[in-house]
């Protein structure tokens, strides 16, 4: 550069000069945040005899958007379709819809990988995770032009499925008999729809008190004292306590011989 210049500028080209002559030639400039759009800033030089020269040169002014979004709803389990809407987004150099400007992606684990190609920022996107876990969700926005970017993120909990509650069932053996029977119960067609370790006990009368304790052997003998029919109750739980019950019936007779009645009719 020519040390016997000098140089001033108009910013807005106004034509009110906003710097003083300055020997340097290379300035920084920065606009205020509400300043958008189109500019044009007029410099001009002049040499040491004063002769003078102008230009004027355009440019664009943008501003970065501002990523945000909310998640409905924040916590659910391995069966929740999340939805995410980024039209909270915002694009100051839009201020009005601005989402209509911006386009938005996903990373759904915050691993520096996107799972979703670009799309409108107006749109709702959903999601749902399959392994439970505290995830980090971010959102990056841009805008249509210049593709200005930004990014946020949003943890969502996502708990176990809910659980079911087993299913009771048993078989006896045999299904009738004597007061010195000792019948066989058992209960290992019970079954958890989690696949969890059930335990069970059971009520020989169904009186609503149980007869033996809790236990991970989900058979039983048991002998009847009397001759009755029994309606026997199997419960059964899984490992978060949820029970289910089912019952079954038990002749028991008293095993004692009884004589043979004579009959007979003589015709004619």
């Amino acid at each position: 550069a020519d040390a016997n210049l000098q140089v001033r500028w108009d910013w807005e080209n106004d034509g009110v000069w906003d710097t003083a002559w300055s020997s340097t030639l290379i300035t920084n400039m920065t606009f205020s945040s509400a300043t958008y759009g189109w500019r044009d800033t007029k410099l001009e030089v002049r040499d040491f005899p004063g002769l003078t020269d102008n230009t004027v040169e355009g440019y664009m002014i943008d501003h970065a958007p501002t990523a945000s979004f909310t998640v409905t709803p924040t916590s659910g389990n391995t069966t929740t379709n999340f939805e995410f809407d980024p039209s909270s987004s915002t694009d100051p150099d839009v201020p009005t819809q601005p989402y209509y400007h911006l386009h938005a992606r996903w990373d759904w684990e915050d691993d520096g990988i996107w799972d979703t190609d670009w799309g409108m920022c107006w749109q709702l996107y959903y999601h749902t995770f399959t392994t439970p876990g505290t995830y980090t969700v971010r959102l990056e926005v841009r805008q249509v032009e210049p593709s200005l970017r930004d990014s946020t993120t949003r943890q969502v909990v996502v708990n176990p499925p809910p659980n079911s509650p087993p299913v009771a069932s048993f078989t006896v053996t045999p299904t009738s008999g004597t007061t010195s029977t000792n019948f066989f119960f058992d209960g290992s067609g019970s079954s958890d729809p989690e696949g969890g370790a059930l335990q069970a006990h059971w009520d020989w009368e169904n009186d609503g008190i149980f007869d033996t304790s809790w236990s991970t052997s989900l058979t039983a003998n048991h002998t009847f004292p009397l001759a009755d029919t029994y309606i026997v109750r199997l419960e059964v739980k899984d490992n978060v306590g949820q029970t289910a019950h089912t019952t079954k019936t038990v002749v028991v007779s008293s095993g004692v011989n009884q004589p043979p009645t004579a009959f007979f009719t003589v015709t004619p």
